[in-house]
């Protein structure tokens, strides 16, 4: 990856204080003249310090230790080499989640709408899950449970 992707993926990542500590951090293991504080607005400042920051640690003339993070939330993802792979999968397992909601919620929506057009379907009225049913487009029955939203629709149509 290119030294100005790495310090622009940086700089936007971080914050002005949190690339002053490594700025400060760095320095204690190079001369002093290589990482200079900077001067400026927040960005220009963050953007100049990261830019510094990888050129020494790119410089195969400086020895510097490994460093490890204990939070792997504190890095940044470069490119699909460098993803935590079990926070991407705990994303899809989510979004696959809402998207099973927001399909059972569309179903509702849908037989509510053909409920509504369809006149008074039979019901009975008591608590709970009271079965509704209502022919459907093939003509065959259609057998749900009695949901929130068709009992509001039934207290609204007057069923």
């Amino acid at each position: 990856m290119a030294a100005d992707d790495l310090t622009k993926i940086c700089s936007d990542f971080y914050s002005t204080d949190e690339i002053e500590k490594a700025r400060a951090l760095l320095s204690r293991y190079v001369d002093k003249k290589c990482l200079p504080k900077q001067k400026g607005s927040d960005h220009d400042v963050s953007y100049r310090s990261v830019s510094m920051i990888v050129k020494v640690c790119v410089d195969p003339s400086v020895r510097l230790p490994s460093f490890c993070t204990v939070n792997i939330w504190n890095l940044p993802p470069i490119d699909a080499t460098h993803v935590d792979m079990s926070a991407v999968l705990a994303e899809l397992s989510a979004l696959r989640r809402e998207v099973r909601a927001v399909t059972e919620l569309l179903e509702e929506v849908r037989m509510l709408k053909s409920l509504l057009h369809s006149g008074c379907p039979t019901h009975n009225t008591g608590a709970g899950n009271t079965p509704v049913s209502d022919s459907t487009t093939d003509g065959g029955q259609l057998s749900i449970g009695m949901s929130f939203a068709a009992t509001a629709l039934q207290f609204t149509v007057g069923w």
